[in-house]
């Protein structure tokens, strides 16, 4: 733990079943919990009490609880409606509780998280507007990575994107990058089945890349972390990243990663990598530096810091 104040009692609010939670180890049982909630709080929850932090979950914050965690979804609906029930059991431990910690989730920035949230967890630095309430914390990679094959060196033999079928620039569904990349050498390998999200065994590049109607710049992108790139890094491959907000507050370009604006710079980065090893190194090396920074263990520190330092707002 970073913080040189006393670890706070802390409760992870939710009206949720928990079944399975009960000894479940994230690295062992991947699959389990495989949404935002089980990424976001159950995970979060179980790694810090492995870490021996005396955390507490469910409905009811015990006496004495100073910092009450829970995800906006659990109040707000994705159409910007209020739960009632959950936000007025919510409303009631905040009376209480001194430090309310909102985690924003995948949810529209148009939907409001409730006024008397102490802080409220953004999903990178350029979502925030509300400097006093609104703080940016690094994101865990997926659960499970299986990292790249060392015997893979520096070869670059295969670039992958990982991410739900609909959601995968139409340059790749269509079939237009496989046909480019062929007098490269190079293959494209769409994972868009969760199960293969995890494996970079066999990934050299990595494409860090959503649409949204094609335009990769689009502002609703500012509802997303970089959790594809963070993965890219922890699993060993050279990410190329869509200028996306997330993206770009964190890499260092032609370091730990290159920037592609669209399908013709993808191209022409996949061609560099191919033609010079020295690149390719120093983008390994660099990628390597920022697994470390995104570990899960400095990702649990910047939590267990937001926890301890955490005040109400005036």
């Amino acid at each position: 733990m970073t913080s040189s104040r006393p670890a706070r009692a802390v409760h992870c609010w939710t009206q949720r079943s928990l079944d399975g939670l009960g000894g479940w180890d994230p690295d062992r049982h991947p699959a389990r919990f495989a949404d935002a909630f089980g990424h976001l709080i159950l995970e979060l929850y179980v790694r810090l009490r492995r870490r021996g932090r005396d955390l507490t979950i469910g409905p009811e914050a015990p006496d004495g609880t100073e910092v009450l965690v829970v995800l906006l979804e659990e109040i707000v609906s994705y159409d910007g409606r209020l739960q009632p029930d959950a936000a007025g059991a919510l409303a009631g431990a905040a009376r209480r509780v001194p430090s309310i910690v909102v985690v924003r989730g995948d949810l529209p920035l148009a939907v409001s998280a409730p006024s008397f949230l102490t802080t409220e967890v953004m999903p990178n630095r350029a979502s925030i507007v509300d400097t006093a309430r609104q703080r940016w914390v690094p994101v865990l990679a997926q659960r499970g990575l299986r990292p790249r094959l060392r015997r893979r060196g520096s070869s670059v033999r295969t670039l992958a994107c990982k991410g739900f079928d609909f959601n995968l620039p139409s340059e790749l569904r269509d079939g237009s990058l496989a046909e480019a990349f062929a007098p490269l050498g190079v293959r494209v390998r769409l994972d868009c089945d969760p199960t293969t999200w995890p494996d970079f065994r066999r990934i050299d590049v990595a494409l860090c890349a959503r649409r949204h109607n094609d335009a990769w710049d689009d502002p609703r992108h500012l509802r997303k972390p970089a959790t594809k790139l963070v993965n890219a890094w922890v699993g060993g491959a050279i990410p190329l990243v869509a200028p996306q907000a997330a993206y770009l507050e964190l890499v260092r370009p032609d370091q730990d990663a290159l920037v592609v604006a669209h399908v013709d710079e993808i191209v022409e980065s996949v061609r560099r990598l191919t033609t010079d090893p020295e690149l390719v190194r120093r983008l390994q090396q660099g990628g390597a530096a920022r697994a470390r920074e995104f570990s899960a263990d400095r990702v649990l520190d910047a939590w267990e810091q937001l926890f301890d330092d955490d005040q109400p707002a005036p």
